[in-house]
């Protein structure tokens, strides 16, 4: 049954390991706000017309989105890796996860990463570590006032210790989408880090090169100079050729259209391109992912998350046939 009221962050939802058997796709995870509630929210991906699920309360006293990650760490060799969010309460940003290898998978609270958030996060785990043995470290982007900082989690040191580093932007005024790409400066450096930045209604593509001693943050292109909202970015399986790197993806707010963006990655200069309207009620920002569902040989589906007043809808883009059609399936 559909939930009015709930709203959705830009990177609030996983596909996620779960699954009900080895051949079904896995299962998707989202962290929806209801109130001052943050909810746990699954998709039944092994199950006939794939039921959404409410599940527990992550926290009773959030005050903004939560961003959601599925990390390597786990309890088990056999276990699913853990849930790892960043969960605003005020005006700090807690770091939850969920113990996915343990009965009624328990979510715990630990540590404030930032006392001066205000706005929702954005995490990823990195292939960055200190051995090769350790998990990647969590890397996030933390909304302070105008600040964007970059935070990191090292996952090689006892305590997992949290980090401030650098102000990515000191001119942000919204929550940023972060990932880290197939992109580098030679083949044994990690990927970099790419983020689309709200500075007014200019959407800002910054990336790190993390290839580079001191590993700089650029500011590179606007992407949309009319956004109302912060963007939801991803690297997609799409690419011009088979040797050239997969193109990013991005649903972006403008007025009350949720417009598709793409970035060629196999053509000179990396353009970007407005493409079709995802959702023309679209009244917050989106979650996007690319998801395992879709015909063999082509490119997984978009799925992503929408805010229309008051629900909060499921859209999802079919990679497999022509034209790539949006559709709307059900509400929340």
């Amino acid at each position: 049954m559909a939930t009015a009221g709930l709203k959705v962050g830009t990177n609030s939802m996983i596909e996620s390991s779960f699954r009900a058997t080895p051949s079904a796709p896995g299962n998707f995870e989202a962290l929806l706000l209801d109130g001052n509630k943050l909810m746990h929210y699954w998709r039944d991906n092994s199950t006939a017309g794939f039921p959404w699920h409410p599940t527990v309360a992550v926290s009773a006293a959030s005050t903004g989105p939560a961003c959601l990650i599925q990390s390597s760490f786990k309890g088990s060799p056999s276990s699913p890796g853990n849930f790892e969010a960043l969960v605003l309460e005020g005006n700090n940003l807690w770091h939850y996860w969920r113990d996915n290898s343990t009965a009624g998978f328990p979510w715990s609270k630990t540590v404030v990463v930032s006392a001066s958030a205000t706005g929702q996060a954005t995490m990823i785990q990195s292939s960055f570590r200190s051995n090769p043995n350790s998990p990647g470290n969590f890397e996030a982007l933390v909304p302070e006032g105008n600040n964007l900082w970059h935070y990191w989690r090292d996952n090689s040191t006892p305590g997992f210790p949290w980090h401030k580093t650098v102000v990515v932007s000191a001119a942000s005024t919204g929550p940023a989408c972060l990932i880290q790409s197939s992109f580098k400066g030679t083949q044994s450096s990690p990927g970099n880090f790419e983020a689309l930045v709200l500075e007014g209604k200019d959407l800002w593509h910054y990336w790190r090169d993390n290839s580079t001693a001191g590993f700089p943050w650029h500011k590179t292109v606007v992407v949309s100079a009319v956004s109302t909202g912060p963007a939801s970015l991803i690297q997609s399986s799409f690419r011009g050729t088979p040797t050239s790197l997969g193109n990013f993806e991005a649903l972006v707010l403008e007025g009350g259209n949720l417009w598709h963006y793409w970035r060629d990655s196999s053509t000179a200069g990396f353009p970007w391109n407005r493409s079709v309207v995802a959702d023309a009620l679209a009244r917050g920002p989106a979650t996007l992912i690319e998801s395992s569902f879709g015909a063999a040989g082509q490119p997984g589906n978009f799925e992503a998350l929408t805010q229309q007043a008051p629900f909060v809808w499921h859209h999802w883009r079919n990679n497999s046939a022509a034209g790539f059609p949006w559709a709307a399936t059900v509400p929340l």
